[in-house]
């Protein structure tokens, strides 16, 4: 099978499908793989990331073992568990909470409501208290305004220690606009930034790109220059999503 690189010709649905990897078939070995790595608990929750993306989470977790964390965007509390688990205290913001056992999570202050307003409250308070935040997953709203309102209320806070910052899919084009539209550069804590830390992927049944990680790091020095912002897989996103807009 070929296809022109400039997309100028129709390829039917057999041959789409073809390209697109099912994420959703697993053979036993990989199966018995993720129960050697994830335990049993984690395996279970409704937690909407792929394998590679909870790996990664639960890795920087691992190391860092926050003092305060913050997610946004909670849905089932399935990403909620391994970061209330690693962390002492956490802030957990999101319109509604209606889905998650309030009860299983002691450590967890859910915060219910729109982030853009509730988020910069909780924001100030660190900062005048001088509490250590040092992980945070941005995952809630999915509008590019959305997104990028969510970003640069975290960029307010002055962080005492380093600061880890996840973003889940970032290989999502509204989702990645809200990323690259953030003002990152005006914080002058952030040091690194990958939109692109681990690339997502093609959902087989709609054709969407979704998925993917954004890392982002705040140290408490500030930066001496300008920021590079890393788009890794930006060829790779590039290529995916012109041939999906034009079949």
């Amino acid at each position: 099978m070929s296809f022109s690189l400039e997309f100028g010709e129709k390829i039917n649905e057999n041959e789409k499908n073809n390209l697109i990897i099912d994420n959703t078939k697993f053979d036993k070995a990989i199966i018995d793989f993720k129960k050697y790595i994830l335990n049993e608990e984690y395996l279970q929750a409704q937690w909407q990331m792929n394998f590679g993306e909870k790996i990664t989470m639960l890795y920087l977790l691992d190391k860092i073992k926050p003092e305060i964390s913050i997610e946004i965007g909670t849905q089932y509390g399935g990403s909620l568990k391994p970061i209330s688990d690693y962390s002492r205290y956490v802030y957990a913001f999101d319109y509604f909470h209606d889905k998650v056992d309030k009860s299983s999570f002691s450590n967890v202050n859910f915060i219910t409501g729109n982030s853009r307003i509730t988020v910069p409250k909780i924001i100030n308070n660190l900062n005048e208290s001088k509490l250590n935040l040092e992980f945070v997953l941005i995952d809630g709203d999915h509008s590019s305004e959305g997104v990028k309102t969510d970003i640069e209320n975290i960029l307010k806070y002055e962080p005492q220690k380093p600061l880890y910052i996840l973003i889940h899919d970032s290989f999502n084009p509204i989702v990645r606009s809200g990323i690259l539209k953030a003002h990152w550069n005006t914080c002058p804590y952030i040091h690194f930034v990958d939109i692109d830390f681990l690339h997502g992927t093609v959902f087989k049944n709609s054709y969407q790109l979704w998925e993917g990680l954004t890392l982002a790091l705040m140290l408490p020095e500030k930066r001496k220059s300008l920021l590079s912002i890393s788009k890794s897989q930006e060829t790779l996103f590039n290529l995916v999503n012109k041939f999906l807009n034009h079949n």
